[in-house]
């Protein structure tokens, strides 16, 4: 199996473990519905730019697509599917991060230093 389809079925099965048909995941990564089903079945080269737009909808880097990609079989094995729970743990800390850094000075937990008594 080529590299590209490996890629394919990947997001073929990730998306389908999130529930979405190939129209919605089109759709939420802004892409062309005709340009995904090509991805999915190996027949067309993709940019990081592109797996990025996709691995949004799907929480999952474009750089981890690419890894699981070159990782899979026909059928994702237990260390694929390791893999692709380690990338969603840290993408979903990432995300936590990220809302806490853009959350308002004021409504962030801070630590206020303790006076030393004398």
């Amino acid at each position: 199996m080529s590299d590209r389809k490996k890629l394919g079925t990947v997001i073929r099965e990730l998306s389908k473990s999130r529930g979405l048909t190939q129209a919605e995941l089109a759709e939420s990564a802004r892409i062309a519905a005709n340009t995904l089903a090509m991805l999915e079945r190996g027949e067309r080269p993709v940019s990081l730019r592109l797996l990025n737009a996709i691995g949004r909808p799907l929480k999952v880097p474009g750089s981890c697509l690419m890894i699981l990609g070159a990782s899979v079989e026909k059928q994702p094995d237990e260390s694929s599917r390791k893999l692709l729970a380690a990338a969603q743990s840290l993408t979903q800390a990432l995300i936590r991060a990220r809302k806490a850094y853009e959350k308002p000075a004021s409504k962030r937990k801070t630590h206020k230093p303790q006076r030393a008594s004398a």
